[in-house]
């Protein structure tokens, strides 16, 4: 892998205090912070709104301060397909076309080979480089969601996949969480996994109530299924901030810190 590291985000103005929270932890800890390039996909309203923030990251970091890269979020033929599925699903977020951008950073990054993209409710401690330099043969790399999570959310989703051709072969022991993603972008674009996305959500039923609760996750986990490294848990630590009991174990080796807040804040 090249030396370069890239970083996304994708999010909008009223999360950029958690966002900077975790650029500048991701930032903090980076080894060589000058080989790293942090994008953020934004709208294009708020791509106007972004001196303050640029201002207090590189005031929190100074000359280690890796270079800020924002881009405008575009409303391509397969974002407005698949907002009809954004559209029933019950969650708040699903409201916010830029959840999707992360399903087409093979788009908004022509020139880049492999991104980690990141949820802003994170908070990073360890170094990424060799996260984003891991030997790939598959198109991402991801962490299994937590147990309660994948109890709840494979079922809904094959519920709503029901009758709509053959099921995606997703299991408990395969769903993972896509707040933290390794993408080899050369191979997402070869294996067409964006429009294979596209087609999963064309397949939903769109005169009924839909389950499930992850919208472009359960996506992601249907158009993938077979095709994604599994991480080791460090890198993506979940359950932060929910009430829940965390072991101080858990704590102490995660390298990826992973909140849960409410509500959530992509």
């Amino acid at each position: 892998p090249p030396r370069a590291l890239h970083v996304a985000y994708a999010t909008e103005r009223r999360f950029f205090p958690s966002l900077l929270l975790s650029m500048v932890s991701l930032s903090r800890h980076l080894q060589e912070p000058g080989d790293c390039t942090i994008h953020v996909v934004l709208y294009g309203a708020d791509m106007e709104r972004t001196g303050e923030l640029v201002d207090c990251f590189r005031s929190a970091l100074g000359a280690r301060a890796p270079r800020l890269q924002f881009h405008e979020l575009r409303f391509d033929p397969v974002m407005l397909r698949v907002s009809r599925y954004a559209r029933q699903r019950r969650h708040h977020v699903t409201r916010s076309p830029i959840t999707w951008a992360r399903l087409h950073f093979d788009e908004y990054f022509p020139e880049v080979g492999r991104v980690l993209y990141l949820d802003t409710d994170t908070v990073v401690r360890a170094d990424v480089g060799p996260l984003l330099r891991m030997r790939m043969e598959r198109p991402l790399a991801a962490a299994l969601d937590s147990r309660l999570e994948r109890s709840r959310a494979v079922p809904d989703m094959l519920a709503d996949l029901a009758g709509t051709g053959a099921p995606p072969n997703v299991t408990l022991r395969s769903y993972f969480c896509s707040g933290v993603m390794v993408l080899d972008l050369a191979r997402w674009r070869a294996e067409g996994l964006g429009a294979a996305i596209e087609r999963w959500a064309l397949r939903l039923p769109s005169r009924r109530e839909l389950r499930a609760h992850w919208h472009d996750q359960d996506l992601l986990n249907a158009a993938s299924e077979g095709r994604a490294h599994v991480l080791d848990w460090r890198w993506n630590a979940m359950g932060m901030g929910t009430g829940h009991y965390v072991s101080e174990r858990c704590v102490e080796e995660a390298r990826i810190l992973h909140f849960t807040p409410q509500p959530l804040d992509w």
